[in-house]
């Protein structure tokens, strides 16, 4: 009988007691079977495509076998007599094939390997594998039964290559090309299944056959972003603070719009909701680290770069309430000067990149929602009623092409008496892909129409002011309407493996309108405003790749970029019905950049970059933004850190109606005036970043310090009591430049994952005050004075999501997955608007001072359920403000109270052969 102690993890064989002749008899058996296998093994070791990294001091030879096995789908086969004359070695390796690998930790051992299909065997230098070993893992194998089964992914696609292992020991196999496997094993055995860019499963054996689904998992280092590089970069790589949201994520919120989305679920973003919409659709404007807006009323105020497939949205984030979450793919938010860098005038405090959702060659989909539900108002006697419907088909056709069309309709009564908001969107993109190019023509429209509700709050109020404008008395007609367009050309061209071109063309416009018919309008006639921003784009940008990762590698961007943005703002308040053009600017930027990505070993990597713009409006004719960063990553026990740290500056540049317009402005009763000496507003700081990951993919972590400075911040500027050309208008305004204002703040986040279980949390705090004023400040008049906290900027923000995703829960195909969501942002300094009406209404002087509040905020919790009923059809429940939360928000505005919507999705796919 042999007894042979395999890997250290082979049970040791008891001694059984049999006649000589039988033994003699199955040994010889067994040796003749294993002599011929033993032939099989003296082959050249494969060259394979999969790479793999280590890096360890004095560590022992199993450590590194360990490390590879975790790696990709290989298991060792050895006898652990073999490792004990073998010493400890130091390797430092990144992304190299296995066998550099073995030949780097295995010279100068006692030992050496030969690879046969997916089995690393290790034997002594001085022999061959010895007739016993074989002899005794052939007996080992005939105790076990045969399993079989099947490895799919998420998609239902059958998965090749899978590492199949029993837990213990060093039996392992892989699977087929239809996913296929079969492996010797006892029921209540563990497999251990794994595979690359799936996260790792453990498998009781219950059954002759096993069917297995494994989730897609990408190593977070590894994964591709766009962020502040205009080019897909390594996450390992890029410098910036970026948060990537997921359709996934954005089909869990109540929400529809892009704007309301984002609201507690990227770190250092507040969203304020700055109309009376009363619905979860209700127009916001966006903030990034309370970059954009200084002053009350700043046309800045939360205005941030929008780029959609690659083409900016005139208007900013003004706009992202237009855009339907059914449309899109992901969302990267960008944040901070350095992140901005190549994207050039006005993007200073950070972009949003938005990118539609595209079809696949080899699937053909279709998916189809329809949605129904109510509020439950504390102001209406009857529940606020609201419906949806979406669809989305993908296909490919022809081998080469690709197409996907989607829309969503939307009409919702509001939550406060008297409004309407109603939503329709339409988008499609056609991709054609073939050799080195690639094409794709892309077309959107989206289109929001608000009738606003009665402010509920004045309903018990007697003062007679608000009984004249309606406020208090539903006679009024009024209604908003915005919308947003865009065509755009993408093409690429990979001229070789490492130098790749690419043009993007687009023409985009955004418009935003209104109408005031009131019986007690405070002029005369229709009072009509029409707002329209357009602008035509071109960016080319070509990519180069030197280099070798395992050494030195250099990725150089180069481009040039055109734009010329034009805003129309036309007002119609005379009672003959003429149309006057209030304001119309014209701004035209042509940009040239750079960034060059120095790398060594794939671990250290230094990023250089830069953009000259020239641009009318800014002051000297054109400015120079520079970045850069450095960061590196490294393994510390079962965690990958990354920390990193860059520098960054961005310029907006004044609207050319800020230095040479004048005029009246029929929407507030007030005269403009023009500045002249404006100059640009710049921002420049620091941004120090913390990640952290699980080897195991389970867990995540980031901490954020940034500290930046704002020169030249744009404001708005208010005095009472002037002389103007209109004797009726004794108010003026204009935009300045009010000061330095001091930027910086933290940002936490953590995503983990348990079982069936996640959690995501984040938590910011955001320090934005006036450091320095360029004017005499009046203490009973301005805000902010030096010292204190700009407008429309949250003190904190939290959210938190708890979930669970639930596989068979009555059903062998069912699925049940449900959330939990938390959001607040809190202390937010803003205008009162019952404050200010409550001056107009008994004759008050307004100032920025006296209607000054700082609002605690609201917690919302939303609940999100889904349950697949089949592989084709899903029932949701969602609801928003669980708690039927009210309090005062943004500008002294009530939250919108709880809602519920319940639908039936169809969703069909289908993989074809092109």
């Amino acid at each position: 009988m042999i007894l042979t102690k395999l890997n250290q993890r082979i049970l040791v064989q008891k001694k059984k007691k049999r006649s000589k002749r039988l033994n003699k008899l199955l040994l010889s058996m067994k040796l003749i079977i294993l002599m011929v296998f033993a032939t099989t093994l003296q082959v050249s070791a494969e060259t394979f495509a999969q790479t793999i990294s280590f890096t360890g001091k004095k560590v022992s030879i199993e450590t590194i076998f360990e490390s590879v096995e975790r790696q990709c789908n290989y298991v060792f086969f050895y006898n652990a007599e073999s490792l004990k004359n073998s010493s400890p070695v130091s390797v430092n390796l990144k992304n190299v094939s296995i066998e550099t690998l073995l030949q780097e930790s295995l010279k100068n051992q006692p030992i050496r390997y030969y690879i046969k299909d997916h089995t690393i065997f290790i034997v002594r230098k001085e022999a061959t594998v010895s007739a016993e070993e074989r002899a005794a893992v052939f007996f080992q194998s005939q105790q076990k039964s045969t399993i079989e089964g099947n490895v799919k992914g998420e998609d239902g696609k059958a998965i090749k290559d899978v590492s199949i292992k029993v837990k213990g020991t060093n039996r392992g196999t892989v699977t087929d090309m239809n996913g296929n496997f079969s492996i010797k094993a006892e029921k209540g055995d563990v497999l251990l299944i794994s595979s690359l860019n799936y996260r790792s499963k453990e498998v009781i054996v219950g059954n002759d056959f096993l069917s297995i689904r494994l989730e897609s998992y990408v190593n977070p280092l590894e994964a591709v972003v766009i962020g502040g590089n205009l080019t897909a970069t390594k996450r390992k790589a890029d410098v910036s603070s970026i948060t990537t949201l997921t359709a996934e994520q954005l089909q869990r919120s109540p929400y529809q719009s892009v704007d309301q989305v984002l609201t507690g679920l990227v770190p250092g973003v507040s969203v304020v909701r700055s109309s009376e919409g009363g619905t979860y659709s209700s127009q916001g404007s966006v903030q990034i680290r309370g970059a954009a807006g200084v002053g009350m009323g700043s046309l800045y105020s939360g205005k941030i770069a929008v780029y959609v497939d690659g083409v900016e949205m005139p208007g900013g984030s003004y706009f992202l309430s237009t855009l339907d979450k059914n449309i899109v793919d992901r969302i990267e938010v960008v944040k901070g000067p350095s992140a901005a860098t190549l994207y050039g005038s006005g993007s200073n405090g950070g972009v949003i990149l938005v990118y539609t959702k595209k079809g696949k060659k080899d699937l053909m989909s279709i998916d189809a929602g329809v949605y129904a539900g109510w509020y439950d108002s504390k102001w209406q006697d009857k529940k606020p009623f609201r419906h949806m419907e979406n669809f989305n088909i993908k296909q490919g056709f022809a081998k080469d092409f690709v197409y996907n069309i989607g829309g969503s309709h939307e009409s919702a009564q509001t939550y406060q008496p008297g409004g309407l908001n109603r939503t329709d969107n339409l988008f499609g993109n056609l991709t054609y892909s073939k050799g080195k190019f690639d094409v794709t023509l892309g077309g959107r429209y989206n289109n929001t129409y608000i009738e606003p509700s009665r402010n509920a709050r004045y309903d018990t109020s007697n003062v007679a002011y608000f009984n004249k404008v309606g406020r208090k008395l539903l006679d009024t007609i009024n209604y908003y309407e915005q919308a947003s367009k865009s065509a755009s050309l993408n093409l690429g061209y990979k001229a070789s493996d490492f130098w790749k071109h690419n043009l993007v063309m687009g023409y985009s416009s955004a418009s935003y309108k209104s109408r005031n018919r009131e019986k007690y309008a405070f002029t005369p006639g229709n009072s009509v405003s029409d707002n329209l921003y357009t602008e035509p784009t071109i960016r080319y940008f070509n990519a180069l790749e030197l280099g070798n990762k395992e050494a030195f590698s250099v990725n150089l961007l180069t481009g040039v970029e055109y734009k010329k943005q034009v805003y129309k703002n036309m007002f119609n308040y005379q009672p003959s019905g003429k149309a006057t053009v209030y304001a119309d600017d014209v701004q035209e930027t042509t940009g040239l950049f750079g960034q060059l990505l120095l790398g060594f070993k794939d671990r250290y990597f230094l990023t250089l970059g830069a953009r000259e713009d020239w641009d009318k409006n800014i002051g000297s004719g054109h400015v120079f933004s520079p970045r850069l960063g450095f960061t590196t990553n490294f393994t510390l026990n079962d965690f990958m850190v990354k920390p990193r740290v860059s520098w960054g500056k961005g310029t907006t540049a004044p609207l050319a109606d800020y230095r040479h317009f004048a005029g009246p402005n029929p929407s507030n009763g007030s005269y403009r005036i023009d500045n002249p000496d404006i100059k640009s507003q710049e921002q420049a700081g620091w941004d120090y970043g913390l990640e952290v990951y699980s080897n195991s993919g389970n867990l995540k972590f980031e901490a954020v310090y940034y500290n930046n400075i704002i020169s030249n911040a744009f404001s708005n500027e208010f005095k009472n009591g002037v002389v103007t050309p209109d004797p009726n208008v004794t108010t003026t305004w204009k935009v300045i430049n009010i000061g330095k204002v001091a930027n910086s703040g933290w940002e936490f986040s953590a995503d983990y994952k348990w079982n069936i279980f996640y959690i995501n949390a984040n938590y910011s705090i955001i320090n934005s005050t006036l450091k320095e004023s360029q004017k005499t400040l009046d203490p009973n008049y301005d805000y902010p004075l030096v010292g204190e906290r700009t407008f429309n900027n949250p003190k904190s923000i939290v959210g938190a999501e708890l979930g669970a995703n639930l596989p068979k829960l009555f059903r062998a195909r069912d699925r049940f997955v449900v959330s939990v969501n938390l959001s607040r942002q809190s202390d937010i300094v803003g205008s009162d608007e019952y404050k200010s009406n409550m001056i107009f209404a008994f004759g008050g002087k307004y100032s920025p001072r006296n209607t000054m509040t700082v609002f605690p905020g609201a917690n919302i919790y939303n609940i999100n359920l889904a349950y697949s009923i089949t592989s084709v059809l899903e029932f949701s429940a969602q609801c928003r403000n669980l708690t039927n939360n009210i309090d005062p928000m943004h500008f002294g505005r009530t939250s919108v109270g709880r809602g519920w919507l319940f639908g039936l999705k169809y969703n069909f796919n289908n993989f074809v052969k092109q």
